[in-house]
C-alpha cells in the first residue's frame, strides 16, 4: 500500500465514520482477495509476467460504496452467524 490508500482510508473514515470505514476497508480486502488471487493463478498458468504492483484504491473506493450506498455490514453479518 501506498500513501494514496492511506489518504483514501482517512477519506472513508471522514464520510462514513470509524467503525463503517473500518468496515470498509475489511471488505476492500476480502474483495481484492477475490479478484486477484484468481487472476494471479491464470496468470501463472499462462506463464506470464505478473507485476508486484497492484492498485489497491479501487477495491477501497468498490467497498465504500457497498457500505455507505448499499449498507453493507460486515459486523451484522457476524453477528447473525454466530447466533
Amino acid at each position: 500500500m501506498g500513501f494514496g490508500d492511506v489518504e483514501i482510508m482517512a477519506a472513508m473514515g471522514a464520510l462514513l465514520g470509524v467503525v463503517a470505514g473500518a468496515e470498509a476497508v475489511i471488505i476492500a480486502f476480502w474483495i481484492a482477495c477475490i479478484v486477484i488471487l484468481p487472476w494471479y493463478g491464470i496468470q501463472k498458468l499462462r506463464k506470464k509476467h505478473v507485476s508486484n504492483k497492484i492498485a489497491f484504491g479501487p477495491f477501497l473506493l468498490v467497498a465504500t460504496y457497498l457500505v455507505g450506498i448499499v449498507g453493507v455490514s460486515i459486523f451484522d453479518l457476524m453477528i447473525t452467524m454466530v447466533k
